[in-house]
């Protein structure tokens, strides 16, 4: 029969507490050869946390104990052998006792073989359990706290990534190039697209971004594109910049749960100027509110997000700027681009910065340069053939995307400038609700609305 020394330490213990693994050997062998104990064998668990039984040198102590090759099983403290309540009177109860091997705890000095030490492991397991319980109640706490200072406690992908920023200095930074992508993931949606024709567009558009329609949902959800932290269902004022707006990521949710529980074929491709529309009293956006099918007679409105988002979230002040037919809204818009028919098509350019074509050339930069590395990996031998192709193949196809987004970028401006030339020779009242809609989008930078007071701003001065 052996006498088993058990030795188990963390990386955080083995620093905080000097509990070593060498220390706790020199310990128990020690005491080992002052009570006589001989054929010692050693199970070590280096590394290893004390919450469960999952470890390998504890498995094979358990194996052995079974298969009645154990006398005793020497600790030097009993938390060495679980810091759980329950898995350590499993352990003595169901294992040690069950196989007649007694259990001594050098530094607490009791042992399984007499009815004290029994009692006495039942009592101190409690504290260990209470200890780790303790602890975890704190781990919460901080994390709770750091929520509160809008801190990031962790989440994204399994590589603790989140796509549209990178992690710097313990911050979040806005990534330009993935956040484009971010902000057409949220106005694709709500122009009426669901997650896997969204998934299409974006990787015919940028490249193979996402292999599935479950990372546009997640990007979708997740409200830490709005600047926010979320923690135990609560959400926090984050100390990063959102991507997008608060309005739209809540306009957004809204729609979901809408969408949830009926067909996302609405009328909503009527509405061509949604996106265009703000409320002058509260700041936010129009939405659209398409007529009921089981209520004839009525119409489609526009409506101040302000106005029905205060039943998803009462903390917020009901707006009360007027609603707009549909209709009534599209008409008058429309008469003021019959106007600029007759205009003198001389005007002035807003000055537009190009911070868009920046964003495009740095990512290209970062391409070549991923490419460059692939290429060294795989000449120093350290991928093969396979992965290299792969991964050049996925690297190209967006090098391309990114190079022709870059050649067909065309600022406002130059953009509006054609639109207005178009505009001469268009029968805008003919053609369909998607042209349409990229027409006004093209056009007119805003439309803001007081009341009954309605005002057309453009992408262009005349």
């Amino acid at each position: 029969m052996k006498t088993a020394l058990y030795i188990r330490v963390s990386t955080k213990e083995q620093a905080e507490n000097g509990h070593s693994i060498a220390g706790q050997e020199n310990r128990l062998r020690a005491f080992a050869e002052a009570k006589d104990l001989s054929n010692i064998e050693v199970y070590k668990d280096d590394g290893y946390s004390g919450a469960s039984l999952n470890r390998p040198e504890m498995q094979r102590l358990i194996r052995d104990v079974k298969q009645g090759q154990i006398s005793s099983i020497l600790v030097y403290k009993l938390d060495r052998l679980s810091r759980s309540q329950k898995d350590t009177l499993h352990l003595i109860e169901e294992v040690f006792n069950r196989y007649e091997a007694s259990l001594i705890s050098i530094s607490e000095s009791f042992d399984t073989s007499t009815a004290f030490g029994r009692a006495m492991i039942g009592i101190l397991s409690v504290f260990a359990q209470l200890e780790r319980e303790n602890i975890r109640e704190r781990i919460m706490m901080g994390k709770e706290q750091n929520a509160k200072l809008g801190r990031w406690n962790g989440g994204g992908n399994t590589q603790g990534t989140i796509f549209g920023y990178r992690r710097k200095d313990k911050h979040w930074i806005i990534e330009p190039y993935e956040a484009e992508i971010v902000k057409e993931v949220y106005t694709l949606y709500l122009d009426g697209h669901g997650a896997t024709k969204i998934r299409n567009i974006i990787n015919q558009k940028f490249g193979d971004i996402f292999p599935d329609h479950t990372r546009v949902t997640a990007i979708l959800k997740n409200s830490f594109y709005a600047g926010r932290i979320k923690h135990s269902n609560k959400e926090y004022e984050g100390e990063h910049e959102g991507i997008v707006s608060k309005d739209t990521f809540d306009m957004v949710q809204i729609f979901r749960d809408k969408r949830r529980v009926r067909t996302p074929k609405i009328k909503d491709s009527n509405f061509v100027l949604r996106g265009l529309i703000k409320c002058d009293w509260c700041g936010k956006n129009y939405t659209s509110r398409p007529s009921s099918k089981n209520r004839p007679g009525r119409y489609d409105y526009y409506s101040c997000f302000g106005r029905f988002a205060a039943a998803k979230y009462p903390e917020r002040q009901k707006c009360m700027n007027k609603n707009h037919r549909a209709d009534i809204l599209h008409e008058l818009v429309f008469t003021q681009l019959d106007k600029l028919r007759s205009e003198d098509l001389d005007f002035e350019k807003h000055f537009e910065d190009n911070d868009t074509i920046a964003v495009y050339k740095n990512k290209l930069k970062e391409i070549t340069k991923q490419i460059e590395r692939v290429t060294d990996l795989y000449i120093d031998g350290a991928i093969q053939i396979d992965i290299l192709n792969a991964r050049m193949e996925k690297l190209n196809k967006e090098k391309k995307a990114v190079e022709e987004n870059l050649k067909n970028y065309e600022p406002k401006n130059d953009l509006a400038a054609k639109e207005l030339n178009k505009l001469q020779t268009t029968d805008f009242r003919n053609i369909s609700n998607a042209e349409l809609s990229n027409m006004l989008n093209i056009l007119i930078d805003r439309i803001v609305i007081d009341n009954n007071d309605i005002k057309i701003y453009y992408n262009f001065t005349l």
